[in-house]
């Protein structure tokens, strides 16, 4: 009679992950492996890591920032000399960058699938191409305007004359006008967006070249007379 085949062991390295980390958290759990273990679990679930490099950069981000804050208590010790002090809190700061530069890695890890085309040179190619639909639409508004008959007017007394007519107020816009005036607002958000990018960190960057992407979207769709894009992630 064949013997069951037992099934192979799922999330091997988180497996690993745990196992590394429980230690660190048995002070706290009055040396209790499974509470220490579930203690590590408990907080490498809070980073929501979706994949197995996630796991591994959250898990370096908590052994760095717990080996920092180890640094630092160990440096407020009393009968410690300045040198050791020194040392200590230095330790700390350089334990506390790389936990920062993990915690990057993991926000541009998080990044979706989808974003993998935002790129700054496309998103001033997409600002380039809304602000010459707008201009080509504000051109052939004013085209259309310019090619309308006006009516003669006819002369009147000088003292009956009247007031020469305001400009249209937004009230009088027609449609192709409002569309038009909301997409140059659009793509003029989108280019200040756009002159930014590089003042923004890498993770930030992303997220605004994704709202620079929705608003060039909606710039072009609008002087198309298409109704603009609903939904899109910001």
């Amino acid at each position: 009679m064949s013997q069951p085949v037992t099934p192979p062991r799922s999330n091997r390295l988180v497996e690993l992950v745990l196992i590394l980390l429980t230690p660190m958290f048995l002070c706290v759990c009055d040396n209790d492996i499974i509470l220490a273990r579930q203690a590590a679990a408990d907080t490498l679930n809070a980073f929501g890591a979706r994949s197995f490099l996630g796991v591994v950069i959250a898990a370096k981000i908590i052994a760095y920032e717990l080996a920092a804050l180890d640094s630092l208590s160990r440096s407020m010790a009393d009968d410690m000399s300045p040198f050791l002090v020194l040392r200590f809190r230095s330790n700390a700061t350089t334990l506390d960058r790389a936990a920062d530069r993990n915690r990057q890695l993991l926000e541009q890890h998080r990044i979706p699938a989808a974003a993998a085309h935002l790129t700054p040179e496309n998103a001033a190619a997409a600002v380039a191409a809304a602000q010459q639909r707008v201009q080509q639409a504000v051109a052939s508004l004013r085209a259309t305007a310019g090619s309308t008959p006006q009516a003669t007017p006819q002369a009147t007394p000088q003292s009956t004359a009247q007031p020469a007519t305001p400009p249209a107020s937004p009230v009088d816009m027609s449609d192709a006008e409002r569309r038009t005036v909301w997409a140059d607002a659009m793509a003029t958000v989108a280019a200040e967006f756009r002159a930014d990018l590089d003042k923004l960190p890498e993770a930030e960057r992303v997220k605004e070249m994704m709202r620079i992407d929705v608003l060039t979207d909606a710039a072009s769709a609008l002087v198309s007379g298409i109704a603009p894009p609903i939904g899109k992630a910001a």
